[in-house]
C-alpha cells in the first residue's frame, strides 16, 4: 500500500513540475519573443501617440512596418491575453526578411500583447520609403518647421483619427 501511495505521488508531483518547468516556463517566454529589435521602440511609440486605443495602435503600427520594412504585416493586439491563454491557440506565417532574419514580434507591454507579423512580401501602392522621404525633402523649396518628438507623435495620432472618422463617415475617399 505504501510503494503504491508513494508511485502516484511521485507521478503527481513529477506532472506538476512538468506542468510549471515546461508550460508555464515556455508560456511566459513566448509571450516576449521579439526577434526584431527595432519593433519594441515602434510599439513603445504608438502607445504613446494613440494612447489607450488599440486599434489606432494597431494602424500606427502596421503602417510604419509596411514602409520601414516593406511588404504586408498583419497586427494583432491583445487586451487580456489571460482570457485567451488556453482557448485559443494560433500560428504567425513564416515569412523572413531577404536576409533570412525572422520577420515577426511577440511583445507585452502594459498587460497587452502585440503580435506584429509579416504576411507578404509585395509592397502596398501607397508604400513610404525612407529614400522617398529624402527625394521630397531635397525637391521642397519651402522650409520645414521643427517638430518635438511629442509634436510629431500627436500630428500622427490626428492624422489616423481623421482618416478613421472619414471611413466611418462613409467618406473614405476625402483627404483634407
Amino acid at each position: 500500500m505504501s510503494a503504491e501511495f508513494g508511485r502516484k505521488n511521485c507521478w503527481k508531483l513529477f506532472y506538476l513540475l512538468f506542468f510549471e518547468i515546461f508550460v508555464s516556463g515556455c508560456w511566459s517566454t513566448s509571450l516576449k519573443n521579439c526577434p526584431m529589435k527595432t519593433v519594441k521602440p515602434i510599439i513603445e511609440r504608438a502607445i504613446e501617440s494613440a494612447g489607450f486605443e488599440a486599434p489606432l495602435q494597431m494602424q500606427i503600427i502596421r503602417r510604419i512596418m509596411e514602409d520601414l520594412y516593406g511588404g504586408s504585416w498583419g497586427v494583432l493586439i491583445i487586451k487580456n491575453p489571460q482570457l485567451i491563454s488556453t482557448s485559443v491557440h494560433w500560428t504567425i506565417p513564416d515569412h523572413k526578411h531577404g536576409d533570412g532574419s525572422p520577420a515577426f514580434c511577440l511583445y507585452v507591454k502594459n498587460g497587452w500583447q502585440y503580435n506584429i507579423f509579416k504576411t507578404g512580401n509585395v509592397d502596398t501602392d501607397n508604400r513610404l520609403t525612407v529614400e522617398d522621404v529624402v527625394q521630397k525633402l531635397r525637391e521642397s523649396k519651402q522650409r520645414l518647421a521643427k517638430l518635438t518628438v511629442t509634436e510629431f507623435d500627436q500630428k500622427i495620432a490626428q492624422a489616423f483619427r481623421r482618416r478613421r472618422r472619414l471611413r466611418n463617415d462613409g467618406n473614405a475617399f476625402q483627404f483634407n
